[in-house]
């Protein structure tokens, strides 16, 4: 009989629950409503009871049975909400999570079961050591082991990388090494973010760098090539590998070497002065041959496309991507001419390493043709205005040619049109919503003389010579 009134009493206290998502930035408590708790059978409140299940649902980071044991909580101990609230910390301080509640009610035959409701941490992301005496190989064998969702991606919350922190930390004192780490967030090389475990000293900046293994390209150009961007900045191990990217690929580029490798940079402390000198193992790869080069797109006839690349687009050549850059750059100028003013390309390569050849397709895209809109002159009196608006080749409608007007005016001084002339400008505004070029001519008078013969900065007439 008394069983029984303690099973109607536990129905009549309604589910007891904790709904309130956990934030990193607020204390986490349950946020369940307090209800009078049932009586036990010598007619005490009762907090606990035996637990009988507990379901974990929602995760996909860990298993159910991970994140059992992570919690703490055991099938047929007294539980109740002390108890669920500690787990409920417990599976939340592994930072895998971003919210982390539960639920619990009677379960039949006695005792309650317990549910809890856990939602993954979305953002994830790389990470790497920077600037640690630690491999970081065996760093990754250990936070296996130890952190919950570990991996090449891991979750980008504070809370889990300070685990990463305490890890390192610990590590490093078994070396006998004692430093304060921190993490950050950046930016990664490619998309996303990357957490970065590093100590809380600045790192030193770049006094030097050195490559070994370079021979077809002499060490002291491939230091030319680097010394503006690299020396002098923080050594940023991510940072430099762009630097070398940017700067050191496009010199072995321009030789054919596409397959060139920097497969190890190391650092030490300068022994000339303050700084670290980098030492950048360089594999420079075998040398490659144009192949086949297609380009599409450019509205031009293919024969003067070829004309404006020349030697650049000749197959079975020493590829030089430099060099086809630059082919490409006088056919985005030719296009300009004819009024495609927003013209650019891209390029996709295809590499034969077994023929040592490179097919190269480059996608032209000329965008809208720009046409010539109004033409404003202002500055000029009514018999000098129709005769400059008269030497304006473009009509409303044609073609405008990128940089015509800047030579007009050009041509206006040097055939000396005007007599007098001072100060004069073009003011070209491009209409990307119409497609068109609306340009205005401003004309301004000079200082008047008796003639308009060429003068000395002193006013004198400058001395003409005899032509034979």
């Amino acid at each position: 009989m008394l069983m029984k009134q303690v099973l109607l009493a536990l129905l009549a206290c309604g589910l007891i629950r904790s709904q309130a998502p956990v934030k990193q930035s607020a204390p986490r408590s349950s946020a369940g409503k307090q209800q009078a708790p049932a009586k036990n059978e010598a007619g005490q409140n009762a907090t606990r009871w035996p637990l009988r299940e507990i379901r974990m649902q929602g995760m996909k980071l860990g298993t159910p049975e991970q994140v059992v044991a992570l919690s703490g909580l055991k099938v047929g101990m007294l539980a109740g909400k002390e108890e669920f609230d500690a787990a409920r910390e417990k599976i939340y301080a592994t930072g895998c999570f971003d919210s982390v509640t539960y639920a619990f009610e009677p379960a039949q035959g006695g005792g309650i079961f317990v549910t809890f409701e856990i939602r993954d941490v979305e953002q994830r992301g790389g990470w790497r050591l920077e600037r640690l005496p630690l491999d970081q190989k065996a760093f990754a064998a250990r936070a296996v082991k130890t952190l919950q969702g570990f991996g090449a991606e891991i979750p980008m919350t504070e809370i889990y990388t300070q685990r990463m922190v305490d890890l390192a930390e610990a590590m490093l004192k078994e070396k006998g090494v004692t430093e304060t780490v921190i993490s950050k967030f950046e930016a990664g090389m490619n998309d996303g973010m990357v957490a970065v475990i590093q100590p809380k000293t600045p790192p030193p900046n770049i006094s030097q760098v050195l490559f070994v293994g370079a021979r077809a390209i002499p060490p002291q150009e491939l230091q030319r090539a680097i010394l503006d961007i690299a020396v002098g900045s923080p050594w940023n191990e991510q940072l430099f590998r762009v630097f070398l990217e940017n700067a050191i690929r496009a010199v072995y580029d321009s030789e054919g070497r596409m397959r060139a490798k920097f497969p190890s940079i190391t650092t030490e402390p300068s022994k000339t002065g303050k700084g670290v000198v980098v030492t950048v193992t360089v594999d420079e790869g075998p040398v490659f041959k144009l192949g086949k080069l297609q380009i599409n797109g450019a509205p031009l006839p293919e024969e003067e496309v070829n004309q404006l690349g020349g030697e650049a687009f000749k197959s079975d050549v020493l590829l030089n991507l430099s060099v086809v850059g630059q082919a490409m750059t006088k056919v985005l100028a030719r296009l300009a001419e004819i009024g495609y003013l927003k013209a650019a390309y891209h390029a996709l390569k295809t590499i034969h390493d077994e023929e040592k050849t490179v097919d190269l397709t480059v996608e032209v895209e000329p965008g809208p043709e720009y046409k010539m809109g109004r033409l404003d002159i202002a500055g000029l009196d009514i018999e000098s205005e129709p005769a400059i608006r008269k030497m304006w080749a473009l009509k409303p409608g044609d073609p405008y040619r990128k940089g015509y007007a800047e030579r007009f005016i050009t041509e206006v001084r040097e055939r000396r049109i005007l007599d007098f002339l001072g100060g004069t400008s073009a003011d070209v505004k491009v209409d990307d919503k119409n497609a068109q070029v609306n340009v205005q001519l401003a004309f301004k008078g000079g200082a008047q003389r008796l003639d308009n013969r060429p003068r000395e900065k002193n006013g004198e007439l400058k001395e003409e010579r005899p032509q034979y």
